[in-house]
């Protein structure tokens, strides 16, 4: 078969959860212009004069190199119990929080990129920085 090899990567992510992964297109294999983020205006230091519009288009680049994921949840969901005790034992606290459930995200877009835990996007990007500047 001819082709590119390693035209995929499977990243794991055992410290988020015990199937957390997520397929991603090989960012060194794809053209320059798919892992540049729409341009938005910066101030003098280079810094977006407006920082949702940056993080949107960060979002859409890594949703456009995410082919699949698996065990990846929102985060953004915070599901408090109404009945929290003001004080009392944290290790039980904290034992019933982390056994409610969480809502698996649906397939990659930029939304669902956007409500990925920071580790998972700090990775992402990683990927993609090594890629545009190999050692």
């Amino acid at each position: 078969m001819s082709g590119y090899r390693n035209r995929f990567i499977l990243l794991e992510f055992p410290e988020v959860g015990d199937d957390a992964s997520i397929l991603l297109r090989n960012p060194r294999l794809v053209p320059p212009d798919l892992l540049e983020p729409e341009a938005v205006a910066v101030d003098a230091n280079g810094e977006p004069l407006d920082r949702e519009a940056a993080r949107q288009s960060m979002h859409k680049v890594l949703a456009g190199l995410i082919v699949a994921w698996r065990g990846m949840y929102d985060a953004t969901i915070v599901d408090l119990p109404a009945d929290l005790p003001a004080d009392g034992d944290l290790s039980a606290l904290m034992a019933r929080l982390e056994a409610s459930g969480q809502q698996p995200l649906g397939a990659p877009s930029p939304d669902t990129v956007a409500r990925l835990p920071i580790g998972v996007v700090n990775r992402l990007a990683e990927e993609i920085g090594n890629a545009a500047n190999p050692q």
